[in-house]
């Protein structure tokens, strides 16, 4: 799917998921929505053309460069698996396992601090996964890659600075992920399979007219989210 699917898949995906999504109150419903959006964006980071990868100019096109060559566009950053991955890492990142983790592995390095240079290296790559957090969220709104390496790198800081809580951060990633999948699946690509086949349900092609209709589809399932009560009564009524 192109950038607009993907976005609509994730907003409709973090809209749909907030009766139970770990998060209370307005700020928390936004931030939730904002982070599933970011995400559903995130696993193009494989495509340095993808909204993505330019989310920060030449800062996030180069690694995406990088990310391509190895994989390729829709290899691994595109299997289900991937899911888990996002979701462990970004635990990790904002839990202190990152930094315990250096920590150890430099103690059996010989470092003669290891615990300043894990702490170091938890404290940027928390930071890090902040700040991409934001910038995702802000390329799928399309705001300039330079206002939006600013706004969420500094984002970071403040998330940082004030300790909030981010314990939520990891399933909206992970669910984020997984609705850019799902979009992807029922394109003619599809997703990497065993044996290099490719696998989903492959119904239409990037771009065209089948795409516009799945748009059409998850636009009306957000504009439908406030009514959500009322359809699920008016659904109750017609099964009783």
């Amino acid at each position: 799917m192109n950038r607009v699917g993907h976005t609509l898949s994730g907003v409709a995906a973090g809209l749909w998921t907030l009766p139970v999504a770990p998060v209370e109150g307005v700020a928390g419903s936004v931030v939730w929505v904002a982070a599933t959006t970011g995400f559903a964006l995130a696993p193009d980071l494989d495509h340095p053309g993808s909204t993505a990868a330019r989310m920060w100019g030449p800062v996030s096109r180069l690694p995406a460069k990088g990310i391509g060559s190895v994989f390729g566009h829709r290899g691994a950053a595109h299997q289900l698996l991937a899911v888990a991955v996002t979701v462990a890492f970004v635990w990790a990142a904002t839990t202190g396992r990152v930094a315990a983790l250096v920590t150890e592995v430099a103690a059996r390095a010989g470092h003669d601090d290891p615990a300043g240079l894990g702490h170091d290296v938890g404290h940027w790559t928390h930071l890090a996964v902040v700040a991409a957090t934001v910038g995702l969220a802000l390329a799928a709104a399309r705001v300039p890659w330079v206002m939006n390496l600013t706004l969420a790198w500094l984002a970071a800081w403040l998330v940082w600075r004030l300790n909030a809580p981010l314990g939520w951060l990891p399933w909206a990633a992970g669910l984020g992920v997984a609705a850019h999948l799902a979009g992807d699946a029922v394109t003619v690509q599809g997703l990497p399979g065993r044996g290099g086949q490719r696998v989903g349900p492959r119904l239409f092609r990037t771009g065209g007219p089948g795409e516009t209709v799945v748009c059409i589809i998850l636009a009306a399932a957000i504009a439908a989210y406030p009514y959500r009560d009322h359809l699920a009564a008016q659904l109750q009524g017609v099964i009783a």
